[in-house]
């Protein structure tokens, strides 16, 4: 007998396990792919918006994250007289995913996501489709990591520029190698 309520106790926390995610309507939670319920990505203070730090220690911007209806959108803008000349992204469930060089580094131009050249910009958007990122009940409770670069200048007058790379700002993704940032 003992068996069946652990057989039981354990169905029903697989259910609730699948179904955790959704909450009713009353919750005031957004419609998202046409069902009522919590966002598939939650965008919490450590996911919402980043500072974009120019060469290390400069406040050039951000960069924020959000959901809109079915895609990551992910948006650079800078302030200050600061400006884009390119971006790149990555997002992943594991930091080793992340293309890095042979010392840990990451590899910048095998990012899957590249604005290109966008010299003057102050702000730039990539839209991804969630799906690409395991789609709906997959990204229910899941953690992924990002790591967000932009190429920045500042016009000094008479067509000279201070560029500096930029990251938006978190945990250095190689401890002992470039100042990267990933959150």
């Amino acid at each position: 007998m003992k068996g069946k309520y652990m057989l039981l106790g354990f169905a029903t926390a697989l259910i609730l396990l699948f179904t955790g995610c959704l909450q009713s309507p009353e919750s005031g939670n957004s419609k998202i792919n046409n069902r009522e319920g919590p966002p598939l990505f939650k965008v919490t203070a450590d996911e919402g918006c980043h500072d974009l730090l120019a060469g290390q220690n400069t406040y050039a911007g951000e960069v924020c994250l959000s959901v809109d209806g079915d895609d990551l959108k992910v948006t650079y803008a800078t302030s200050g007289g600061w400006e884009l000349t390119e971006t790149h992204f990555w997002i992943g469930e594991s930091l080793d995913d992340l293309p890095t060089t042979k010392k840990g580094n990451p590899k910048i131009g095998n990012f899957p996501f590249n604005s290109g050249d966008i010299s003057g910009s102050t702000d730039y958007a990539f839209t991804i489709p969630l799906s690409i990122l395991g789609g709906e009940p997959y990204l229910c409770g899941r953690e992924f990591f990002a790591a967000a670069h932009a190429a920045v200048r500042l016009d000094l007058g008479e067509g000279e520029y201070r560029t500096e790379t930029g990251w938006g700002d978190g945990g250095q993704i190689n401890e002992g190698g470039s100042w990267a940032t990933f959150f």
